[in-house]
């Protein structure tokens, strides 16, 4: 009988996936395990690449449903990678600045003044 080496432990996520990150000696915890996000780089939008139209052939293209795909890949195409991510949203996504504003709190019912 062969002996087999111990299994490696799996490696921590990269990118925009949760690293699971164990909690510190004397906290509490409901599995033993917190999850971190990271935040997401995008595309910035305006670079030649991310203007540039879906080439329809890469396996990336191919694998999206508007071509014919399953979409499991969820990547861009070859030709749209954009080389300038950068964690800021693009200003699509940016907030409205003329958001309306909470609405006043209800009136005091036990009003001592009536």
């Amino acid at each position: 009988l062969s002996t087999l080496p111990p299994p490696q432990p799996a490696p921590p996520l990269i990118g925009g996936a949760a690293a699971s990150v164990p909690f510190p000696a004397g906290v509490q915890g409901g599995g033993g395990e917190a999850l971190v996000r990271r935040k997401k780089k995008m595309r910035c939008g305006e670079c030649a690449a991310c203007a540039a139209p879906n080439c329809g052939a890469c396996r990336f293209c191919a694998d999206m449903p508007k071509f014919g795909g399953v979409g499991t890949l969820r990547q861009p195409c070859l030709q749209r990678r954009c080389s300038n991510k950068t964690y800021d949203a693009p200003p699509s996504a940016a907030p409205r600045p003329n958001t309306p504003a909470a609405p006043p709190p209800p009136p005091d019912v036990y009003d001592e003044s009536l």
